[in-house]
């Protein structure tokens, strides 16, 4: 296969590389895993092997498979009016602003919460995820105007959740975008540098901030002048203090190493849990699966979270408030004599997220797809991945349902109304 990623891309997955390396040496010097857990690490052989483990799926998915799907359908990639951009513009914008209202009024969704409601509002988001309709708004209709609107409500709902992943995906996409006006120029070489020196400063104030939103819409909290004060006092820690620990968070947060070498060293427990179906299998992962568990009242147990028992004995799986990620080849570990089979889902999948972004059609529809590949894939979010396939594909149906829809003006006395033909 050709390489056909642009120099951004090969940048920007280069990154992911380097977070993985860097993870390998900061192991086997100092004998310990970093990010999730801090475990202490018995097997250096196990450690490299891991890091080829980690490695190998982002070179052959991120650097060859999606962009020779992206060729393969360039060709059929639909050019959008701005009357359909318009109109799934207001779309989106009115379901994030629902959205936000559901969350301020229920306190649900704030990440690490165990707050819980029954109101089957919840479900209308699940299949209308706003997060992922803002995401492929911004492939779709960048230019819109109405996404400046889109993007504060987003900003201001994720800041509500404590989630500040939507704020670097809207880093990284601004610079895609700039890189694909200009291409790589000392002005974009500046821009850079100053973005990620500003960042950098108010790191740890970024992530002081994302706890307290947490713990206050969350409910953990309900001292909002408590919060404030412990952002600008960044937890009672000096700056210097404060800088290093968030360096050391976000280099644990970009790396996959050490959960995947984590994995390799509990296979057998894991594997044998597996056989015993005390967790489902990746294959019963994703929406539709999940709703059909929710309806009939079935209780399952996922990968993802079944794995941190394992690793950390002192939490029990009903005290769980959340999950971690296995890497991709997490999957296929926990069920090696289907290897063959996950490896060509994995593929359809990916040729599917690639045909609904042809479809939905868009300047940046396939960067935005190729990011949420390296995201959530090649972490081992599955779940998070067939998640943004099935908001592809809603997506794409509430846009046919737009186009075909015509509109005509009514003159009235006063203005003019919009009827259905």
């Amino acid at each position: 296969m050709k390489i056909n990623l642009n120099k951004f891309q090969i940048l920007y997955l280069s990154m992911y590389i380097f977070f993985n390396t860097y993870a390998l040496f900061f192991i086997l010097n100092t004998q310990k895993t970093f990010g999730d857990f801090f475990v202490s690490v018995t097997n250096d052989n196990l450690v490299l092997l891991a890091y080829i483990y980690t490695v190998l799926p982002f070179v052959f998915f991120a650097l060859f498979l999606y962009p020779y799907f992206e060729i393969k359908l360039k060709d059929s990639l639909k050019i959008n009016s701005s009357f359909i951009e318009n109109k799934l513009g207001v779309f989106v914008l009115i379901l994030q602003i629902s959205f936000m209202i559901f969350n301020l009024s229920t306190g649900v969704n704030s990440a690490g919460s165990a707050i819980k409601t029954d109101s089957v509002v919840k479900y209308l988001f699940i299949l209308f995820s706003p997060d992922i309709f803002f995401f492929i708004l911004y492939g779709f209709a960048r230019n819109n105007k109405y996404f400046k609107y889109n993007m504060l409500i987003y900003l201001i709902s994720s800041l509500q959740r404590g989630w500040m992943g939507g704020l670097f995906f809207i880093v990284i996409m601004e610079l895609y975008i700039y890189y694909k006006r200009f291409g790589f120029s000392k002005k974009i070489v500046f821009l850079t540098s100053g973005m990620i020196v500003i960042l950098v400063l108010l790191l740890p104030y970024i992530i002081m901030l994302k706890w307290a939103a947490r713990a206050y819409f969350g409910g953990l909290s309900d001292d909002f002048n408590n919060e404030l004060t412990l952002i600008l006092n960044l937890g009672n820690f000096g700056y210097i203090e404060s800088l290093n620990q968030s360096f050391s968070y976000l280099f644990g947060r970009f790396q996959v190493l050490s959960n995947v070498y984590l994995f390799l060293e509990h296979l057998d427990t894991l594997q044998i849990a597996r056989a015993n179906g005390d967790y489902i299998s990746a294959f019963a992962i994703g929406l539709p699966q999940m709703l059909l568990y929710k309806l009939f009242g079935i209780d399952y147990t996922v990968l993802t979270s079944y794995y941190i028992t394992i690793v950390d004995t002192k939490i029990a799986l009903d005290e769980l408030t959340s999950n971690t990620h296995v890497g991709y080849i997490g999957w296929i570990l926990s069920e090696p004599h289907l290897f063959w089979l996950f490896l060509f889902y994995t593929i359809i999948l990916v040729y599917l997220v690639a045909y609904f972004s042809n479809k939905i059609g868009g300047k940046y529809i396939h960067f935005v797809s190729w990011y949420f590949l390296i995201s959530y894939l090649l972490h081992g979010w599955l779940q998070a991945y067939i998640g943004y396939l099935i908001g592809l594909l809603i997506f794409f149906i509430i846009k046919i349902i737009f186009t075909k829809i015509k509109f005509k003006k009514i003159k009235l006395n006063k203005g003019f109304l919009l009827e259905k033909n």
